[in-house]
C-alpha cells in the first residue's frame, strides 16, 4: 500500500539544481568565457578588455528589454532568456547533461541586459513577466517560443497565452 501511494513522486522532476546546467565555459579555448562573449557580440562599439583580453570591462549596450544605456560591463548581466530554472521545470530535467551545458551557453538563449531587469525576472516564463518596455515584447516572445520549440520545452498554456499577447506587437 505505501509503494502505491508513494509511486506519483517517483515520477515529480528532479529539484532544480544549477549546477547541473555549467555556464559560463570557455568552448573555444579562447579564454573568454561565454559570458564575456556575449558582452562582447552585444557591444555596439568595440570593448575594452581587461589587461589579458579575456574580459571585457567596457562597451556601449542598449538594454535589450528597457532600452536603458550601459557603458560598464559590471552594470550588465547576461540573461538566460528563457531561464534555467523554467527550462528544467518544463522538461530540461530530462536532458543529458551535454545538452544541458549546450543550452546553458547557447549564444542565442544568452543577452547582455541590465542586472536589475534580469534580477527582476528571476525563473519566470512570459505568462509570469515580460520586458518593461512594450517595444521589446515581439523580440522576447518571438526568440523564448523559438527557443522552447527548437529544445522540445513544454510550453504551458498561460505561456502561449502571454507569447501570443505579446507577439501581437511585431510588426
Amino acid at each position: 500500500m505505501i509503494a502505491w501511494l508513494l509511486a506519483p513522486l517517483i515520477l515529480l522532476a528532479a529539484p532544480f539544481d544549477r549546477d547541473l546546467y555549467p555556464h559560463w565555459i570557455d568552448a573555444d579555448g579562447d579564454c573568454m568565457n561565454s559570458r564575456h562573449e556575449v558582452l562582447e557580440r552585444d557591444s555596439l562599439t568595440p570593448v575594452v578588455r581587461d589587461s589579458r583580453g579575456c574580459q571585457v570591462r567596457e562597451g556601449l549596450w542598449l538594454g535589450p528589454y528597457s532600452g536603458e544605456v550601459y557603458t560598464a560591463a559590471a552594470e550588465l548581466d547576461v540573461d538566460h532568456v528563457i531561464p534555467l530554472a523554467w527550462a528544467h521545470a518544463h522538461g530540461a530535467d530530462a536532458w543529458e547533461a551535454e545538452t544541458r551545458r549546450r543550452f546553458a551557453n547557447d549564444p542565442r538563449n544568452l543577452l547582455a541586459a541590465g542586472a536589475r531587469w534580469n534580477r527582476q525576472k528571476g525563473a519566470k516564463g512570459p505568462a509570469d513577466w515580460r520586458p518593461p518596455a512594450s517595444w521589446a515584447w515581439c523580440a522576447y516572445a518571438s526568440r523564448f517560443e523559438a527557443l522552447a520549440r527548437t529544445y522540445g520545452l513544454e510550453l504551458p498554456e498561460a505561456d502561449q497565452v502571454a507569447i501570443t499577447l505579446m507577439r501581437e506587437t511585431c510588426q
